[in-house]
């Protein structure tokens, strides 16, 4: 039997059914079942939701569009209207315009039916979408009818060290590895490593595992970490950085740095005229290190950075995928210290790298420092001079 009760309030507004039988709470009197289309007022009472105005039909009514609200301030604000690969703007109660008969429309790269996926966030006048089938993408807005879509871009924007190259002073049956990456200004960004002389792409296959061949005998080795530098026709690999596995004198299958093979069935066709480098040094056969026999690595002169660290491979054991593991031994090179001075306008950069614990010395208009040795593993710390 229905029983009429007078409730002064609905401060409480819906109540989760796990409540519905508790009576004892004062939550319990002021709260309802189910409200629909209202908003509840801090004051206590309710009133109904107001209705939509309608604006214009969207451009694809076959399409389960989106709106997305975008607003810079009190005065600039904006609902975004997604579709299947295409957004438009809506302001004041009407489509922005191109003219004064199109409306204005950017092309996005995201389809109808993967946008109940699509999550965002807005910072000023740049909104960031994210995917899990896409790239990650920043909406910026100039003006009412300027809009951009571009990737995030996740690499540093330190340029990396390049030309690197390695001089032996004796020849031996030992073989290091140098990796070289340039720090900013600050100190809170590292660059990519950088890349030794380039050697020229002949061809990129469109399969899983992607092979390259190169014009000549490219000289590395499986496990390796390269940078294809440029790919024209196929961009989806140019800038990035990949594991080999050695497949002839001139050609190598590709891997990510997850060691899983890149598949590049559905990318762009490389058209030729591309370039590759190793993503680190590796020297001629060399006597063990000492004060006498040293290794100086050398690369192009750089400005508005801070410092050069230097990454030395000091075993190669095998990882349990066969490949090698390769940890590294860290030097940094400081601008700012008396140890190695360099002027930010100096054309190119060398460091020699030996094994004796002298102390570490300058160039001639600077003073000597000296660094107490430290052992590591039964071995005295690499000293490093300037020359």
């Amino acid at each position: 039997m229905t029983q009429n009760v007078i409730q002064p309030s609905f401060a409480a507004g819906e109540l989760s059914p796990k409540l519905y039988a508790r009576v004892d709470q004062a939550m319990y009197r002021v709260g309802a079942r189910k409200m629909l289309n209202f908003f509840v007022h801090p004051a206590g009472g309710a009133s109904n939701r107001p209705g939509t105005e309608f604006v214009g039909a969207v451009k694809d009514s076959a399409i389960r569009g989106r709106l997305i609200p975008f607003q810079f301030n009190t005065q600039h604000t904006y609902v975004l209207e997604f579709g299947d690969q295409v957004m438009r703007v809506i302001k004041d109660g009407g489509y922005v315009l191109s003219d004064p008969d199109t409306i204005y429309e950017i092309p996005t790269p995201y389809a109808g039916e993967d946008l109940p996926l699509l999550k965002y966030t807005q910072s000023a006048d740049v909104m960031t979408f994210c995917h899990p089938n896409y790239q990650p993408q920043d909406l910026s807005r100039a003006g009412d009818a300027e809009w951009t879509f571009s990737p995030v871009s996740f690499y540093p924007t330190v340029t990396r060290p390049s030309g690197l190259s390695a001089v032996v002073a004796t020849g031996g049956s030992s073989v290091y590895r140098y990796k070289v990456t340039a720090v900013n200004g600050d100190d809170t960004e590292e660059s990519l490593p950088g890349i030794a002389p380039a050697m020229g792409i002949t061809a990129i296959s469109k399969a899983k595992p992607t092979v390259v061949a190169t014009g000549s005998a490219h000289g590395l080795q499986t496990g390796d970490e390269i940078c294809i530098v440029t790919a024209p026709g196929m961009p989806e690999v140019a800038g990035g950085y990949f594991l080999i596995v050695v497949t002839g004198a001139t050609s190598f299958s590709l891997r990510k740095l997850d060691n899983s093979d890149v598949d590049s069935t559905g990318y762009g066709t490389y058209t030729g005229g591309g370039a590759l480098g190793a993503a680190f040094i590796r020297t001629a056969g060399s006597a063990a290190l000492s004060s006498t026999n040293t290794i100086t690595v050398s690369w192009a002169g750089q400005s508005g950075v801070s410092k050069f660290n230097i990454y030395r491979e000091i075993s190669a054991p095998l990882d349990i995928s066969g490949h090698p593991a390769r940890p590294v031994s860290k030097t940094t090179i400081s601008n700012r210290t008396q140890a190695i001075r360099r002027p930010r306008s100096a054309t190119r950069s060398r460091v020699r790298i030996g094994r004796a614990p002298s102390p570490i010395t300058s160039s001639a208009n600077s003073s000597p420092i000296r660094r107490r040795s430290r052992r590591r593993s039964g071995r005295r710390r690499p000293a490093i001079s300037r020359t």
